[in-house]
C-alpha cells in the first residue's frame, strides 16, 4: 500500500473505529458514482456535431428522415422515439434500410426546440451532417 494511502487509512481509523466497517462497504458504490460523474461532466461533443434545432425532437428527426432520403447517395433514416417523444434515436444507413449504419443521432428536448447530437461511425461525416440538417 502507498505510504499516502496508509498514513490516509490510519487517520481514518482513528478518528472513526466503529464507522470503518460501514465506510468500507460503500466504497465501491462511492468510487463507481464518481467516476460516472466524472464521464457525465466531462463530455464534449465536438462542437459541429452538436445542433440545435428549432422543432419538436419528433419533427426533427422526420425532417433528417425526409434529407436522407433525398440524398443522390443512397441513404436511409431509421427513427426510433426514446423515452415517450422528449428523444428520438436515428440510425443513418447507406444502401438503403438494411445497410450498413454510417452515423447515429440523438435528438432531445430542450427549452427552444431540441437538439441533435450527431455520432458518426466513420471519419469525415461533418459534409453529411450538413445535408441531413437542411431546412430543419
Amino acid at each position: 500500500m502507498p505510504p499516502v494511502l496508509a498514513a490516509a487509512y490510519a487517520a481514518l481509523v482513528s478518528a472513526f473505529p466503529t464507522a470503518l466497517p460501514g465506510i468500507a462497504a460503500v466504497a465501491p458504490f462511492a468510487g463507481a458514482a464518481v467516476i460516472g460523474l466524472g464521464i457525465v461532466a466531462s463530455h464534449n461533443p465536438a462542437p459541429e456535431l452538436s445542433h440545435a434545432l428549432a422543432g419538436t425532437p419528433q419533427v426533427a428527426a422526420e425532417c433528417i428522415q425526409r434529407n436522407a432520403a433525398s440524398q443522390p447517395t443512397r441513404l436511409a433514416a431509421v427513427m426510433q422515439p426514446l423515452f415517450g417523444n422528449q428523444s428520438y434515436g436515428v440510425i443513418v444507413k447507406r444502401g438503403g434500410v438494411t445497410g450498413d449504419p454510417i452515423m447515429t443521432v440523438v435528438i432531445q428536448e430542450a427549452v427552444a426546440g431540441s437538439t441533435a447530437e450527431f455520432n458518426p461511425l466513420e471519419p469525415d461525416q461533418v459534409d453529411v451532417v450538413t445535408r441531413l440538417l437542411a431546412g430543419c
